[in-house]
């Protein structure tokens, strides 16, 4: 559970809580003689434990949530026109069950609509006033539902993209980069893919640090992210892998490819100018995804193909166990 999405776990514990709620009502149902009611209960219930094992094993939300909505929604009005109003109090939590695990302006929609569904089982049976209060208490619950699950979705929003950026640099930060790397290795269990890793750390930032100050280095940092985000294509990311070290994910791309990107960069951050006076360059590692097993080998590879490269002079790439370098004309 604890892999799972946070849309994942709500489905899963809405489909868990409705059949668990379900099942004393129903054995009631069926001990009074009230089949018709205890039957549509079971069926409900059913249905909820099918959407419960589609989810836990597909992972795919999005539908199931919708359906797991109409669902209880249905049946609710389907119980309140058949056994009357007295069974209006399930309204309620149906309601606030679909502003749980569904988008704010879908969940509002299927709260208006189910109301207008009901409104023809409240008017004949129950006096005006208390058919007003029914309907205004449903508007306030869809209204407020809508307000505090938007609030919350931006909040989450908002946190996710603190959680997977670097704050300094706005890149991808080492968590983001680790999941990343794990999606492909997952990918390529199920198909043929390419995709390379490029490492690239700054040369003699230390130093940039030591001479110019931390400010300088931490403009330096900003500076050659934009750089790297502006030159790659717009379907890759930029992380920062540590302290003065970037990555590359260039899917799609073999290491003869990846070289030419490499190249790329390592020229385009040369000639430009971030430091009046002073050349900043960088070092590259490259790693094809192919030549890994596992995602702590595939980093390993293009480290230590950025370490040869730092050994034989910087301002260059090398690749993965192989000899070939370009180097700064």
């Amino acid at each position: 559970m604890t892999e799972r999405s946070y849309k994942e776990k709500l489905v899963l514990i809405g489909c868990m809580l409705g059949v668990v709620g379900f099942i004393p009502f129903t054995i009631y149902r069926f001990v009074n003689g009230d089949y018709l009611l205890a039957f549509i209960e079971s069926c409900l219930a059913i249905s909820i434990l099918g959407i419960f094992f589609y989810v836990r094993r597909t992972h795919k939300v999005e539908v199931p949530a919708v359906i797991l909505c109409l669902l209880f929604l249905g049946a609710m009005v389907a119980v309140v026109h058949i056994k009357g109003p007295n069974l209006i109090y399930w309204a309620y939590p149906s309601t606030l069950a679909c502003f749980c695990i569904l988008k704010a302006r879908t969940a509002a929609i299927f709260g208006i609509l189910s109301l207008l569904l009901l409104f023809p089982a409240l008017y004949p049976a129950l006096e005006g006033q208390e058919v007003i209060l029914i309907c205004v208490t449903l508007t306030m619950l869809c209204l407020f539902g809508y307000t505090f699950t938007k609030i919350s979705y931006n909040q989450h929003v908002e946190l996710s993209k603190l959680a997977a950026r670097d704050g300094l640099t706005g890149a991808w930060n080492r968590r983001s980069l680790d999941h990343a790397i794990d999606q492909l290795f997952n990918k390529r269990q199920r198909m043929t893919i390419n995709a390379s890793l490029i490492i690239m750390d700054i040369d003699h930032f230390k130093k940039i640090n030591d001479t110019y100050g931390h400010a300088v280095g931490d403009e330096i940092l900003i500076k050659i992210a934009d750089l790297l985000k502006s030159s790659v294509r717009i379907s890759d990311q930029i992380y920062r892998y540590g302290g003065e070290e970037f990555v590359l994910i260039a899917e799609g791309e073999d290491l003869k490819q990846a070289a030419v990107i490499a190249e790329s960069l390592r020229s385009r951050i040369e000639k430009s100018e971030l430091i009046e006076g002073q050349k900043v360059t960088i070092s590259l590692g490259v790693a094809e995804l192919t030549q890994a097993s596992t995602p702590e080998q595939w980093i390993t590879l293009a480290d230590e193909a950025l370490y040869q490269a730092k050994r034989k002079g910087r301002n260059r790439f090398c690749l993965a166990k192989e000899s070939i370098m370009k180097k700064a004309a």
